[in-house]
């Protein structure tokens, strides 16, 4: 998990200097529950090599189509975040 928050951290918070988002607890609970959408592509993509640049292949992404305000939730709902940052990830990929 280190390597994910790692990678998470410089990919998507630092762009749009937002790091102290990691340590609001709701934002926390969506970024933890985001990496279970993460891994599977990783591991598809780069094997068993859960490591900071193969998660960061992926979050960079994230962080570059993300707006700062789809960072931040209301209220005590992860959920929507977690949206926001599944719909980062398409970005603009259709079929």
């Amino acid at each position: 998990m280190n390597a994910y928050f790692v990678a998470f951290k410089e990919g998507v918070l630092a762009k749009h200097k937002e790091d102290k988002l990691l340590f609001n607890s709701v934002f926390f609970r969506a970024t933890c529950s985001f990496f279970l959408l993460i891994a599977p592509k990783v591991k598809d993509r780069f094997g068993a090599i859960y490591s900071t640049d193969n998660f960061y292949f992926f979050l960079e992404q994230v962080g570059g189509n993300i707006r700062p305000s789809k960072l931040k939730g209301t209220g005590t709902a992860y959920k929507p975040i977690v949206a926001n940052l599944e719909e980062a990830l398409k970005g603009s990929f259709s079929l």
